[in-house]
């Protein structure tokens, strides 16, 4: 694969840097990549929504952020299916840049923010801590289904989980199994295949996978773009 179909992690710091700090330079894995960027209001304002939501921020560091001098944007890109060493060095180059004055660290391929409380204490190498730091599940009421966000982290395709309107029943299984899969493939190295079949437990109903491909007119710049697909699961029959 060309660059642009490789795995990719993006984050968004916004800080007190007024140029690229030589610091964070000497500090960032070979595979990545920094950019300063001038202050971007809306950038903050995205990241505070995020954080706001996941209950991260107080007052004060919403303060600080809305008032940053700049960005650094840090891109990431490797290709070795369920590989953890990126997202490990990720890990530890956002806690260099927490402590070199980072008001948070904006994880744009999975909607995540990580501050120096999430942080703390957190083992970085871990499987199960890096799945919690890099990926998430969301639940879409609209296209009632439920999917992550992130696995590419992990240049591991994503999972989506469609659920039957109006039936929580249906909705707390797709939840279920979406974090199940997911999980098993980020932190236990499972290797699901198309056409396999799939359930988060013995009580829970079976899935069949099917791998849907990424769109090949897709904006090779959108971060949310996953280069390995997508795992779509259904009822079996």
């Amino acid at each position: 694969r060309q660059k642009g179909g490789m795995a990719r992690i993006i984050l968004t710091i916004p800080g007190p840097w007024s140029k690229l700090d030589e610091t964070l330079e000497a500090q960032k894995p070979p595979q990545a990549e920094l950019r300063w960027l001038p202050p971007d209001y809306q950038a903050a304002v995205d990241i505070v929504a995020v954080g706001r939501k996941a209950g991260v921020f107080t007052d004060e560091e919403v303060g600080q952020l809305r008032k940053h001098v700049g960005l650094i944007e840090y891109e990431a890109t490797f290709e070795r299916q369920g590989d953890r060493g990126a997202a490990t060095a990720t890990a530890r180059f956002a806690v260099a840049a927490l402590q070199a004055g980072a008001q948070a660290v904006f994880v744009d391929t999975s909607l995540r923010v990580l501050t120096a409380d999430t942080l703390k204490g957190a083992e970085l190498d871990d499987g199960n801590t890096l799945f919690h730091l890099f990926v998430e599940i969301l639940l879409d009421d609209e296209a009632h289904e439920v999917a992550t966000e992130g696995m590419q982290c992990f240049d591991l395709p994503d999972v989506v989980v469609p659920f039957t309107a109006g039936d929580a029943e249906s909705g707390t299984a797709a939840q279920a199994t979406a974090f199940s899969l997911a999980a098993q493939m980020v932190c236990d190295r499972f290797r699901p295949t198309a056409g396999s079949v799939f359930r988060a437990s013995e009580s829970a109903p079976w899935y069949r996978l099917a791998l849907k491909k990424p769109d090949p007119d897709a904006d090779p710049d959108d971060a949310f773009e996953n280069p390995r697909g997508t795992f779509v699961l259904t009822p079996r029959k």
